[in-house]
């Protein structure tokens, strides 16, 4: 029964990522006028670009939002101030370089939000550093809904594994809840190159990835990562005076960080 787990959980990630050509482009920071004529090149898929003022909840899978001219800070900000009455989850990427929020989301519901694989891959192609932005409904009923899930993390492994061998490339995970902003990460990265070159070598070039993120699924990882969060709810009564009190969080696989909301809630 093992290797069929395993072949369903590689057939699944060889379905949401597999390689998309992309132009090689180049602009200048000081045209940050341009990136949105210069996203509209990207002929993927059938949904409509939308340019908008400010970041927002989009649930109409036929619109991809854009939101140029505004920078980290600024729109980051705006996801804030969102998640204080959030009911539905939302995915941006946020380009640097050009100062550019791109939504990634669809099919968002309170639960879940999918991502659009072939769009996302575009971006990666083209751009050296990008931000994801999870934003996460606000619900007060258990602490573990303010942490990353652990399929937050077999998304950050399918996506930054692949680049582990670029050092030019710098992609960051954030999920933003109403009390403030998480970010995940790999603990050690040395340890994900040799995992890598140890697949590699074994014969499953193309594959190693795909092959990390079924090895970060063992229940010693999962559990190691989901006790950690059972403890930090047993020692406090507050979620708030717990996400400020148990983070940095770090396993033998993945390092979680928090930074606290200065926007009243």
């Amino acid at each position: 029964m093992r290797w069929l787990v395993y072949v369903s959980i590689l057939f699944a990630a060889l379905i949401c990522w597999f390689v998309y050509p992309a132009k090689a482009t180049t602009f200048s920071d000081n045209h940050k006028l341009d990136t949105f004529a210069f996203i509209r090149d990207f002929s993927i898929g059938t949904r409509k670009l939308e340019q908008a003022d400010h970041l927002r909840i989009n649930v109409l899978n036929k619109i991809r939002l854009v939101i140029p001219n505004k920078c980290e800070k600024e729109g980051e900000a705006e996801l804030l101030r969102i998640s204080q009455s959030a009911r539905i989850e939302e995915t941006y990427i946020f380009i640097a370089k050009a100062c550019l929020w791109v939504e990634v989301g669809r099919d968002e519901t309170h639960k879940s939000v999918q991502l659009d694989a072939k769009y996302i891959k575009a971006l990666l192609e083209r751009y050296s550093s990008l931000i994801f932005y999870h934003l996460q409904p606000k619900d007060y009923s258990k602490i573990g809904n303010y942490f990353p899930s652990y399929h937050d993390f077999s998304t950050l492994t399918l996506i930054n594994a692949n680049y582990i061998w670029e050092p030019h490339k710098k992609v960051i995970h954030r999920m933003i809840t109403h009390l403030g902003v998480v970010q995940y990460e790999f603990t050690n990265e040395l340890q994900v190159k040799h995992l890598m070159e140890k697949y590699r070598d074994s014969g499953l070039r193309g594959f190693e990835a795909q092959n990390l993120v079924y090895e970060y699924m063992r229940p010693k990882y999962v559990n190691e990562y989901y006790e950690k969060i059972r403890s930090c709810q047993l020692q406090y009564n507050s979620i708030k005076h717990a996400l400020s009190s148990c983070f940095p969080i770090r396993t033998s696989a993945f390092m979680v960080t928090y930074r606290e909301n200065s926007i009243n809630d």
